[in-house]
């Protein structure tokens, strides 16, 4: 599965729907309290904010690095958790991120993880089948690559291709239904990868 534009789209059609990271254009905090804008793209500092793109939501223009600054730590303030969403921080939230600029990070983004997910699994990654790569896509997006990590025993499972094994260890707290969708994908590497074996000659 190269990093084609056409599988950057399909990747952020999903993504950003709202069951899984939505498409936010201001900066709130997520579940965890990171700092978050549009398609579950982490802000972790006011300095990452002064290099975003954002604009003032009442003149449209540009806002100043002073301005992003003051924002991020705005949002830094405000509570956060299972019942704080990220649409409440549109009552706080002064500025906004264009929709071309949401696209082109979660592009860069998911370029940087597609990267980091090659440094933790090697060349192997490469041959990973499509619905496997799009579900690590979906943990590292999730979790950055240290929290990934965390996952050992699910990580042994991916460096041995052993797909059905991975799929309810990727499970992560309080997220059902995104758990639903990389676990179905998981299997589905299982199947295509169960379905490969099948076909290969039998050494006489």
């Amino acid at each position: 599965m190269p990093l084609t534009d056409l599988v950057i789209t399909h990747l952020r059609r999903r993504f950003e729907q709202p069951n899984v990271e939505g498409r936010i254009p201001y900066l709130y905090r997520d579940t965890k309290g990171f700092i978050t804008i549009g398609i579950g793209c982490r802000v972790p500092t006011a300095e990452d904010a002064k290099a975003l793109p954002l604009h003032n939501s009442a003149t449209h223009l540009a806002a100043t690095a002073p301005e992003k600054a003051a924002e991020w730590k705005s949002i830094h303030e405000q509570k956060f958790g299972q019942t704080v969403t990220a649409q409440s921080f549109s009552k706080v939230a002064k500025l906004t991120l264009p929709d071309p600029d949401i696209d082109s990070l979660f592009k860069k983004r998911v370029v940087e993880f597609d990267a980091s997910l090659r440094s933790i699994f090697g060349a192997k990654y490469d041959t990973f089948p499509d619905p496997a790569r799009e579900a690590l896509l979906d943990m590292i997006f999730n979790l950055g690559k240290r929290g990934l990590l965390h996952f050992t025993e699910f990580i042994k499972s991916v460096r041995a291709e052993d797909w059905a094994a991975a799929a309810p260890q990727s499970h992560r707290l309080n997220l059902p239904l995104r758990n639903k969708l990389v676990g179905d994908l998981l299997l589905q590497a299982a199947a295509l990868k169960a379905a490969t074996s099948k076909n290969k000659p039998v050494p006489i």
